[in-house]
């Protein structure tokens, strides 16, 4: 009798906020008005209409990140390329020790025949998406 009234109780609890999910679901609804300030960057995204205000961008992700945003971008790229010149400066200098001597340092077969298959692939798919990136959301920068 009492495990009867404990799945009773599990049940009830189960569908009672499965049921206040689903209303709450249905129930909310975002509104359909667009705010001025959206309305300002799809207007001037790609509108034909005014040459002098549009970016003629069709991607509106793309011309946000590149317009309103270009300055973030550049500095952005600015810290990427101080980190590699400051690795590569850290790196300067330092030399390799030969610990196999005249023997060959290497990766093993199977690294390297993947490594040969794989690089041209990934380089590939990197340079199509680096240069359609305006075309795709965020731009090119999943490219890199």
């Amino acid at each position: 009798m009492r495990t009867l009234v404990k799945l009773i109780v599990i049940t009830s609890v189960v569908m009672g906020l499965s049921l206040l999910l689903v209303l709450a679901g249905v129930s909310f609804y975002p509104s359909s008005r667009v705010r001025w300030l959206a309305l300002a960057y799809l207007n001037t995204t790609y509108n034909p209409y005014l040459p002098n205000f549009t970016v003629w961008s069709p991607e509106s992700v793309t011309a946000i990140v590149w317009d309103y945003r270009g300055l973030d971008t550049l500095y952005e790229t600015t810290v990427f390329f101080l980190a590699i010149i400051s690795g590569l400066a850290l790196g300067r200098g330092v030399e390799r020790l030969n610990l196999k001597p005249g023997g060959d340092m290497g990766l093993s077969l199977i690294v390297k025949t993947v490594t040969r298959i794989t690089g041209p692939m990934i380089l590939a798919v990197a340079a199509s998406i680096g240069l359609h990136g305006h075309l795709t959301p965020g731009g090119g920068f999943q490219g890199g």
